[in-house]
């Protein structure tokens, strides 16, 4: 397990600004729940969002729990209940950590796979003029 992740690596410095408003979708995820909680804790100040499914009960350092969103992505309404997210957080950049990686899984199940690994459901929910970060594997599905 890493003992973080690296902001700058992830998200170059050059494109945040101070007091940015990052929302992480898959925020309760393995590499979301650490992106979120360096993220929050940058000097710069920047107001973190997360979006999570399954976890019941979302803490993860720095956030403010009143910015953790519930969020089936592969809901009939994930785009409409991003839109929602998206008008109450009102984020400069999203980080899209949301992803189903185990092999096994997406050959067995292939469109829950591809809904999941193929945003379009965040795309099409995107505001104007916000950054959008997406993170993937070396794994070709």
């Amino acid at each position: 397990v890493p003992r973080s992740v690296e902001c700058c690596f992830v998200l170059p410095r050059a494109r945040l600004s101070k007091g940015m408003r990052v929302l992480v979708v898959g925020g309760s995820g393995y590499l979301g729940q650490f992106l979120s909680r360096d993220l929050a804790a940058v000097p710069n100040g920047h107001t973190v969002g997360l979006t999570y499914n399954q976890t019941p009960q979302v803490h993860v350092d720095g956030v403010d729990p009143s910015h953790c969103y519930k969020l089936d992505l592969c809901g009939a309404s994930a785009a409409q209940e991003l839109r929602e997210i998206f008008v109450h957080f009102a984020p400069d950049a999203v980080v899209n950590c949301a992803a189903l990686s185990d092999l096994a899984q997406c050959e067995r199940c292939p469109e829950h796979a591809a809904q999941l690994n193929v945003p379009q459901w965040l795309t099409s929910a995107l505001p104007p003029r916000c950054l959008l970060i997406h993170l993937s594997t070396d794994i070709v599905y």
